[in-house]
């Protein structure tokens, strides 16, 4: 029951200045990922609950970069960083805008999370926001995994409202890209 949503990739990247906070929030100088690396992303996946899932892959000329974006990911203080850049640039408390009158963002919130190991190395967040609108009320999930595979970063963004996304499935899926990704990094040495 996925498909493919129709139109172009759509882009997860962050702003410059969400980055150079981001940057500040785990105490590094420069950029924590790479923005100028070839990449590519997957379609928008939906399912029919409304659960979607995207793909990024960016290709380093050698793992320097990768490893140095996975350090700083695996740092306590991270998760809770990524919330921090993410509510005071994408999604403030308070009424939605475009959305109706009573439609409203709590506080987001990122834990690290649980995450089978794959590739050199794995790092996965859970993040949560609460909606709600007309009296009611549910939490909007997303999880966030990055995998480095010698110079590449795989990133996955598994997104589910009501409950948080299943992670056996999110394993699985992640474990099929990162075995693509293996085999093409193999490839091209």
């Amino acid at each position: 029951g996925w498909r493919a949503l129709p139109g172009p990739a759509v882009e997860t990247r962050l702003s410059a200045e969400a980055e150079a906070d981001l940057a500040r929030c785990v105490g590094t100088e420069g950029a924590v990922f790479d923005s100028d690396l070839p990449h590519a992303y997957s379609p928008l996946f939906a399912s029919p609950a409304g659960d979607t899932v995207i793909a990024h892959v960016a290709l380093a000329p050698d793992d320097s970069g990768p490893r140095r974006t996975i350090e700083l990911l695996r740092r306590a203080e991270a998760p809770g960083c990524w919330a921090e850049v993410i509510q005071s640039g994408l999604i403030r408390p308070g009424p939605a805008e475009g959305a109706p009158a009573d439609f409203e963002y709590g506080t987001l919130s990122a834990v690290a999370l649980p995450y089978a190991d794959f590739g050199d190395t794995t790092v996965a967040w859970r993040t949560s926001i609460p909606v709600s609108a007309g009296g009611g009320g549910m939490n909007l999930y997303l999880d966030i995994v990055v995998v480095r595979v010698d110079r590449a970063l795989v990133t996955l963004s598994f997104q589910s409202q009501v409950s948080p996304y299943d992670r056996d499935q999110s394993e699985g899926v992640t474990l099929i890209l990162v075995e693509r990704v293996t085999e093409a990094v193999a490839d091209s040495s």
